[in-house]
């Protein structure tokens, strides 16, 4: 399957949406405190309630306009917040704004989940399994999404959830596994093409996009939990973004390789050659972080 194949999408609910927009805005201090304890309440009540929430973060961070919700939620959010209602009509892109933010919540939702008295204890509440299967089959759609900024909270939220904290274990989701390798080789394969029309090219743009969330999801990886990445599968990847006609491709690889260095896997060992040669070539790299993580490395 290509980058683009389209993911089938619940859309989300108008009352989700119009929390989102009284948490963007702490201007209007009552229904931001609202909003709050609204979503506080919504997290805390039981896993049911903690799922159907944080689904609809995610259905939100997936949806890529405000054209494509169906009436009836826009219904739902001109009646709780007509101002905002107004102003994403008049100007559509602010709806860009609404899927970071829910992207930020989604993550703070999963790496932080509330506790919950149960037989006299407290424990930590925990995602439903249908709710974790839709919101990882999201987060490996959104990797590919044409807005940076979805992209990055995207990169973000999975390393955060499968890393160190382990709410979306790796052990248990093979697909990213497979999302990140593929990704990584499509855009490899559309560097290698090189195609003219590459601006215009849906699939071209999405195999760029696809590659960027990969790296940037690997980097965060590698940085936070370097003993979770597939380095045998991982590491002949990142090596060959080293040439990458791209900056960001260059530098989200080099700084993922550095992050592995004290682990030194072996992997790594076999492509020393390959990584100090590219180290070589980015010594002089135009990029003023990529040039510092050079000088890191040597140090």
């Amino acid at each position: 399957p290509t980058l683009t194949q389209t993911l089938t999408l619940t859309p989300p609910n108008g009352e989700v949406i119009a929390l989102i927009s009284a948490l963007s805005n702490p201007s209007n201090h009552d229904r931001h405190t609202s909003a709050l304890a609204a979503r506080d309440t919504a997290l805390s009540a039981s896993s049911e309630s903690y799922g159907n929430l944080l689904r609809n973060f995610a259905r939100v961070l997936a949806t890529p306009t405000i054209a494509e919700l169906p009436p009836e939620v826009g219904t739902v959010l001109g009646t709780a917040d007509p101002t905002s209602y107004l102003q994403l009509q008049h100007d559509p892109t602010l709806w860009k704004q609404f899927r970071q933010m829910s992207g930020l919540l989604l993550k703070n939702g999963l790496i932080g989940p509330p506790l919950l008295r149960v037989s006299e204890e407290m424990r930590r509440v925990s995602l439903p399994g249908d709710a974790a299967l839709e919101i990882k089959g999201i987060l490996l759609s959104c990797l590919c999404d044409s807005e940076y900024t979805v992209r990055t909270v995207t990169a973000s939220t999975i390393a955060s959830a499968s890393g160190e904290r382990e709410v979306l274990p790796m052990a248990h989701w093979p697909e990213l596994h497979h999302r990140l390798l593929q990704c990584l080789a499509e855009g490899v394969n559309q560097t290698e093409k090189n195609d003219e029309d590459a601006a215009t090219n849906t699939d071209a743009n999405s195999a760029v996009h696809g590659a960027e969330g990969a790296l940037d999801t690997l980097r965060k990886l590698c940085e936070d939990a370097p003993h979770k990445v597939d380095h045998d599968a991982m590491v002949p990847a990142l090596l060959q973004y080293l040439s990458s006609p791209m900056e960001r491709h260059r530098r989200a690889a080099l700084q993922s390789l550095h992050s592995l260095l004290e682990l030194m896997p072996s992997a790594l060992i076999g492509g020393m050659d390959a990584y100090l040669g590219g180290l070589s070539r980015l010594a002089t790299d135009p990029n003023f972080t990529t040039r510092k993580v050079v000088c890191m490395t040597i140090v």
